[in-house]
């Protein structure tokens, strides 16, 4: 079996850009000698070690001297208090691989997974003992001070470089060249970059790193919604279309059941519901129409989905028709009124002459059915009469779509439909 800090030296020798390691060992002068050849290759190194390494470094000149070359040369060096007894190392590599030595294991476990907890744990690991660390060697020291205004953007987004830079007479920033000591600049990137930052003064170098990290979109935030049939009890999902998404029609009195899932989110939050778990569900029956709004911590950064639901007090239902004289309809077995009742005579749709050319256009379209006509068809018929006549007026066309689901229950789901007239 490989000695472990072999085996670390081994693993660290993959940085191009950025490398940050935690020893919860004894530092030793190999480890040490490893580090200065990535910094003269211009690898951004940060050494994070217990507390109790800083009594071996000062009774040690050896070590003392190795270390404050590592410092000279461009790296960083911390101490930290650390609470954990197991003696082992991890480390982050280029921001994309994170590597952790475990005794029961025997040998390293390789974390390469960016969208994993793990990951973004370690990456938020490691943030807190830069901050609650303490620099090693503070003296003539250049320090450097550098952070992004979003660690996460989505692809072709700007995100702002802000840097400060203490005790240098040049700095530079990857990509932009030679810099004031202090500056900002807006950067726009299209996929997953890694910002260096250089400084240096008659004494030492200094390398600082940071990551954006690039989504190619929104992430997704999972989840699913629809009705349950108060006559079959039967789940019907409205996520059928994406005339106008996540804008749903359900009738008053309906079950309304939400489910989502969202593995990725460090924290979830379902609105107005109260609700925290990351996969779930929730059934409940809205009085009136409302917004849910589901926010997520993905990547350490806030995604949000609103999804609206309309409710609807006067379905199309039965007792809104009235019986008249059947016309065409010995075809079908069944009875198609010829108007509607006179309490929705008012609404523009419902007029005489286009409630006849629907009436039309429903049995010109199911006349190769052999099932007769139902509430359903009626209501499909309905939907596409409102869309052709209102086709030219974009608003009123988006309002229509928006209620899809109220007029077309989804194909999967049409069988159980048992409401033939």
């Amino acid at each position: 079996m490989k000695d472990k800090n072999q085996t670390l030296i081994e693993e660290i020798k993959k940085a191009e850009h950025a490398l940050m390691i935690h020893l919860e060992n004894l530092i030793t002068s190999d480890i040490l000698i490893s580090c200065i050849s990535l910094v003269e290759k211009r690898i951004a190194l940060e050494l994070f070690l217990d507390v109790e390494n800083k009594l071996i470094l000062k009774e040690n000149p050896f070590l003392y001297n190795k270390c404050c070359e590592l410092i000279n040369k461009g790296g960083s060096v911390f101490l930290i208090k650390n609470n954990t007894t197991t003696k082992n190392w991890k480390c982050l590599i280029d921001f994309r691989e994170f590597i952790y030595y475990a005794t029961e294991e025997g040998q390293p476990i390789h974390e390469t997974d960016q969208d994993t907890l793990v990951f973004q744990n370690a990456l938020i690991d490691f943030q807190r003992k830069r901050q609650d660390g303490t620099p090693y060697l503070i003296g003539r020291d250049i320090k450097i001070r550098i952070n992004v205004s979003e660690p996460l953007i989505l692809k072709g987004d700007t995100v702002e470089v802000n840097w400060e830079v203490d005790g240098a007479f040049k700095v530079i920033v990857q990509g932009l060249g030679e810099v004031e000591a202090y500056g900002r600049k807006k950067i726009k990137l299209e996929q997953d970059t890694i910002i260096k930052i250089g400084a240096s003064n008659n004494h030492q170098f200094q390398f600082k790193a940071i990551q954006v990290r690039v989504s190619e979109a929104d992430p997704e935030i999972t989840y699913d919604i629809g009705y349950i049939s108060e006559g079959t009890m039967q789940y019907n999902s409205l996520v059928n279309s994406d005339l106008h998404p996540h804008v749903y029609g359900v009738s008053k009195g309906n079950q309304v059941k939400l489910t989502w899932n969202l593995p990725k989110a460090t924290e979830v939050k379902i609105i107005p519901f109260d609700k925290s778990e990351t996969v779930g569900e929730y059934t409940f029956i809205p009085s009136s129409s409302l917004q849910i709004e589901i926010k997520a911590l993905i990547f350490n950064k806030t995604f949000n989905r609103k999804i609206q639901i309309l409710v609807f007090p006067i379905p199309l239902l039965k007792e809104n028709l009235i019986s008249v004289i059947p016309l065409e309809t010995y075809k079908y077995s069944i009875s198609i009124p010829l108007l509607l009742n006179e309490k929705t005579e008012h609404f523009p749709a419902f007029k005489k002459q286009e409630y006849l050319n629907l009436r039309k256009k429903i049995f010109k379209e199911r006349s190769y059915y052999s099932e007769g006509i139902n509430f359903k068809t009626l209501k499909e018929g309905l939907f596409n009469f409102l869309k052709e006549k209102y086709s030219p007026r974009m608003g009123i066309i988006k309002a229509i779509q928006s209620i899809q689901s109220y007029y077309e229950q989804p194909k999967s789901n049409r069988r159980n439909t048992k409401d033939s007239l």
